[in-house]
């Protein structure tokens, strides 16, 4: 399967030309996971360096939000060699800030 598709690409770089609009204002447009670790991402926008805007759980303790290289996200393997998988049936229930502030006290980010 194809982490990032076509139609999800159109829609983060879509999210990165709106202007006057910040990427933590706006819903996720998917959510990334590493099946083999702890690592849960939601990205809003893309934009044409490949530098992704998002909210990042890597499992270790606590959750940024902020920019990131994907493909550096997309190379990443797993303690059992798997890659960076995206979540399906992920639908965003908030925007990326809401997410990042609800995981706060626990440093875990929860998207279902």
């Amino acid at each position: 399967m194809k982490v990032i598709t076509k139609e999800i690409e159109k829609k983060l770089r879509a999210n990165a030309k709106l202007e006057g609009v910040d990427y933590a204002d706006l819903e996720p447009v998917v959510k990334l996971f590493q099946p083999d670790g702890a690592a849960t991402m939601l990205l809003s926008t893309l934009d044409d360096d490949g530098v992704v805007q998002g909210v990042f759980d890597l499992g270790l303790g606590y959750v940024e939000m902020g920019p990131a290289y994907l493909p550096e996200i997309l190379a990443v393997k797993g303690g059992l060699g798997l890659s960076i998988e995206r979540d399906t049936s992920f639908k965003a229930e908030k925007t990326v800030a809401q997410y990042w502030s609800d995981s706060q006290a626990t440093q875990t980010l929860e998207a279902y």
